[in-house]
């Protein structure tokens, strides 16, 4: 779509295949949410995405006002529910994304991903950007 693609993870060879076809890469969640308007995760649990977002150099550190950061990982609805008032204090915004694998595919690797978006009504034309990528 156009936009340039910044990743980060614990393992950098795990995004080795990103960055040869051009993706950037930073070397914090805090680095890398610095340098982007929407940031989005998809880690293993609540405890990953807490220590991600709020950690030493987690990407509420590197955000700035009017920055969204969509969560896109198995998480708990009172998790996302904090992380989001908190973000939102700061002048932030947090949306909580499900992903759902069409059924008959075997592996999560590959074929078609659904994302559910749960957004407030008020933020569906300020969120236009999201749904494009």
């Amino acid at each position: 779509a156009g936009h340039r693609l910044l990743v980060n993870d614990l393992r950098k060879d795990f995004a080795q295949p990103l960055i040869e076809v051009g993706a950037g890469w930073a070397d914090t969640p805090a680095h890398l949410a610095s340098q982007c308007d929407v940031v989005m995760s998809c880690l293993p649990g609540p405890a990953e995405v807490d220590s991600v977002v709020r950690g030493v150099h987690g990407i509420l550190e590197g955000m700035s006002p009017g920055n969204v950061y969509v969560d896109l990982s198995s998480n708990s609805p009172s998790l996302i529910r904090e992380l989001s008032s908190t973000l939102e204090n700061e002048g932030k915004q947090m949306l909580g994304c499900a992903r759902q694998r069409r059924r008959g595919w075997r592996s999560q690797r590959f074929g078609p991903l659904a994302a559910l978006l749960g957004v407030p009504s008020w933020q569906c034309d300020e969120q236009h950007l999201v749904g494009e990528l």
